[in-house]
C-alpha cells in the first residue's frame, strides 16, 4: 500500500512538472509571438534595442532542452523554442506557429531581407517532414481552409498568398489522408491555388494522381504554369507508392506531345520537353524531329532558342541512341524514314549527349548551347588575387610575364575563347558587376568579327575593384533585352546566361544579398522564363597561417551552395576552381 501511495506520488509530482514546463513554454512562445508581430523581434534580429531584449529560453526551458547552454545568436534560440513548440503537441501552439508562418511586415526594408524572411525559413526548417505531430498538420490544414470558398472543381481561395505559402507544408508532411482533398484544389481555376496544390500533390510520391495533374496540364496557356506541373509530373512519374499505371502515362504523355505541337513559345516547350524524354515512347520521337525541322526553318525566333534545340536533340539521343546534331534535322528524319517500321527505343544508360554542335567552345569547360548568351562577370576586388592552382600568366605573344595568373585574367581568356567560338548567328553581351553593374552594350549583339574585337579591345583595360553586387549583375543579365516586344511577358528573349563569382554577395550595394534569398527571387522568376543559368565559382587561397574566422569562411560555403543551386535550379551546369 505504502510503495502504491508513493508511485502515485511521484508520478503527480512528475505530471506537475511536465505541465508546468508546458506552460512556461506556451508562455514564452506566446511573448516571442507579440515581439515578432509587433516588429519589437524583428529589430532585435536587425541589432536595434537590444537593452529591451529578454531570452525567451527561459531557465527551466533551456534545462528541458538537455542544459545546451545559452544560445550564443537570437536565431539559434528561436530555433530551439520553434522546435520545442513542434515537439509539444499542443494545438495553442501549433496555431501560433502557424500565425507566424503566415505573418509579414507591412512594411518591409527597402534593402536586404526582412525579419518575416528568416523567421520563415527556420520555421520551414522545424516544421515540414512526415514526423510533424499531427496537430501541427491539422492547424495548416484548418488554416487553409477557413480561406476556401466554394465545392471541388469549383474551389478558390479568399487569399491566394496564403495558400501559396501553406500548400508546400502540408504536401512535406506525405499524409495520404490529405490526397483527395488536394486533388479537388487541382480542379479549380484559380491558378495559383490550382499550381500550388499540385505541386504539394506531387510531394505524397503516390502514381495515383498522374491523371490529376495531366488535365491541368492540358488547361495551362502561359509558360511558367506548364513548368511548375510539368516538373510536378516528372515528381509523380517516379513514384512508387503506388507506380503510375502504363495507361496513365501514356494519357499524360498524349497531353504533353499535344501541348509541344500547339505551344508557340520555346520557354513553354523547354517545359514541356523532359514529359517526353522521361515517359518512354516511340510516339515521342516523330514529334520532337518535327519541332528541329520547324526551328530550322527560321521563321519563328520566338518559338525557338537554341537551349530549346540542344533539349530536343538530347531528348532524341537518349530515345533512340542515335547521334545527329541539333542544327541537321535531315539527319534526324532519314534515320527516322529508314527506322521507324518496328522501331525500338534505346536502352535507358546515357548517350554521349555532348557530341552535338554546341554555338561556342565552352566556358570554364561549361558548352555553350544558347543562341542568345550572357556571360554576368565578377570583377570585385578579390578578383584580382591569384587563381587556384595559378601558373604564371602570359602576354597576348604567348611569352610568360613572370606574374602569377589571377582570377580575372583566367576569367577573361576563357569568355575570350567562348565568345570567340560562338556561331555568327548568334547574340551576347557581357556585364561586370563589382559595386555597381556594367554593361558591354546596351543590349545583345551578334557575334560577328567586329563585335567579338571590340569585346577583346575591352577587356584588354578591364581592372579589378569594389564589392560584390552579385544580384544586380544578375538581375540586369537576365532581363538583357533583344528588341521592344509588347507580346512578350518577359523583356527578355536571353535563353543562357554564365555567372563567375568568387565571393559573397557584399551587404547593402545591392537590393538583396542572402544567399538563400538570391536563389530564392531567380527560381521564382525563372520557373516561366526558362532561361538555363550556368555558375562558376572561383575559389579563395587563403594564406597558410591565416586565421579565419568560423562565420566568415560559413559565408563562402553559402556562397558556393547559392552558385550551385543556381544552376540546378535552372537546368544549368556548375563548375567550381
Amino acid at each position: 500500500m505504502l510503495r502504491s501511495l508513493l508511485c502515485l506520488t511521484v508520478s503527480l509530482v512528475l505530471a506537475s512538472a511536465a505541465l508546468a514546463q508546458d506552460v512556461e513554454l506556451h508562455r514564452s512562445l506566446l511573448r516571442w509571438s507579440k515581439d515578432y508581430r509587433s516588429g519589437k523581434y524583428g529589430e532585435f534580429l536587425q541589432g536595434k534595442n537590444l537593452q529591451r531584449y529578454r531570452p525567451y529560453l527561459t531557465d527551466a526551458l533551456l534545462d528541458r532542452s538537455e542544459r545546451i547552454g545559452r544560445p550564443a545568436r537570437l536565431l539559434d534560440e528561436l530555433e530551439i523554442l520553434l522546435g520545442m513548440a513542434r515537439a509539444s503537441g499542443r494545438t495553442e501552439n501549433a496555431e501560433l506557429l502557424v500565425r507566424a508562418y503566415l505573418f509579414e511586415e507591412r512594411k518591409p526594408p527597402r534593402k536586404g531581407a526582412p525579419p518575416s524572411w528568416y523567421v520563415r525559413n527556420l520555421l520551414r526548417k522545424v516544421v515540414k517532414g512526415r514526423s510533424c505531430p499531427k496537430a501541427l498538420q491539422a492547424a495548416f490544414l484548418d488554416r487553409l481552409k477557413r480561406g476556401l470558398k466554394g465545392t471541388k472543381g469549383s474551389y478558390t481561395h479568399a487569399k491566394e498568398g496564403e495558400a501559396r505559402l501553406l500548400l508546400p507544408i502540408i504536401g512535406s508532411f506525405h499524409n495520404p489522408a490529405h490526397r483527395v482533398f488536394l486533388q479537388g484544389l487541382v480542379e479549380s481555376h484559380q491558378q495559383a491555388l490550382a499550381l500550388a496544390s499540385a505541386e504539394a500533390l506531387a510531394q505524397l510520391g503516390s502514381g495515383v494522381v498522374l491523371p490529376t495533374l495531366a488535365k491541368l496540364l492540358g488547361r495551362l496557356e502561359d509558360s511558367e504554369g506548364l513548368a511548375r506541373v510539368a516538373g510536378s509530373i516528372l515528381q509523380v512519374v517516379r513514384a512508387q507508392a503506388p507506380a503510375p499505371t502504363e495507361h496513365d502515362l501514356n494519357y499524360t504523355l498524349d497531353i504533353a506531345l499535344t501541348r509541344l505541337r500547339e505551344c508557340k513559345g520555346w520557354r513553354s516547350r523547354m517545359a514541356l520537353v523532359p514529359i517526353a524524354q522521361v515517359i518512354r515512347s516511340v510516339a515521342s520521337v516523330p514529334v520532337l524531329i518535327g519541332l528541329l525541322e520547324e526551328a530550322a526553318k527560321g521563321r519563328d525566333q520566338a518559338g525557338f532558342s537554341g537551349t530549346l534545340r540542344s533539349a530536343i536533340q538530347e531528348a532524341l539521343m537518349s530515345l533512340t541512341g542515335f547521334y545527329a546534331p541539333a542544327y541537321e534535322p535531315g539527319k534526324w528524319r532519314r534515320f527516322w524514314e529508314e527506322n521507324k517500321e518496328g522501331f525500338k527505343l534505346a536502352p535507358l544508360p546515357k548517350v554521349n549527349t555532348n557530341r552535338g554542335r554546341t554555338v561556342s567552345k565552352g566556358f570554364f569547360g561549361i558548352p555553350v548551347t544558347g543562341s542568345r548568351v550572357v556571360f554576368i562577370l565578377d570583377v570585385s576586388g578579390s578578383m584580382s588575387q591569384a587563381a587556384v592552382g595559378a601558373t604564371v600568366s602570359r602576354s597576348p605573344d604567348g611569352k610568360p610575364t613572370g606574374a602569377h595568373l589571377t582570377k580575372l585574367t583566367r576569367a577573361k581568356e576563357e569568355l575570350l575563347r567562348a565568345v570567340g567560338g560562338l556561331a555568327a548567328d548568334s547574340q551576347f553581351n557581357v556585364i561586370f558587376f563589382g559595386s555597381q553593374v556594367r554593361m558591354w552594350q546596351k543590349r545583345l549583339v551578334g557575334a560577328n568579327l567586329a563585335n567579338k574585337a571590340r569585346l577583346r579591345k575591352m577587356l584588354a583595360k578591364l581592372q579589378a575593384g569594389g564589392g560584390t553586387a552579385l544580384y544586380d549583375g544578375l538581375k540586369a543579365g537576365l532581363s538583357m533585352k533583344t528588341r521592344r516586344s509588347r507580346r512578350s511577358r518577359y523583356a527578355s528573349q536571353v535563353d543562357e546566361v554564365f555567372l563567375l563569382s568568387d565571393g559573397v554577395p557584399s551587404p547593402g550595394l545591392s537590393e538583396i544579398w542572402e544567399p538563400g534569398q538570391i536563389s530564392e527571387r531567380v527560381k521564382g522568376w525563372n520557373l516561366g522564363a526558362r532561361v538555363r543559368i550556368h555558375t562558376v565559382f572561383l575559389r579563395t587561397v587563403f594564406p597558410r597561417g591565416a586565421r579565419m574566422r568560423q562565420g566568415a569562411m560559413s559565408l563562402f560555403a553559402q556562397a558556393e551552395k547559392m552558385m550551385r543551386e543556381l544552376a540546378k535550379d535552372s537546368g544549368g551546369k556548375f563548375a567550381v576552381f
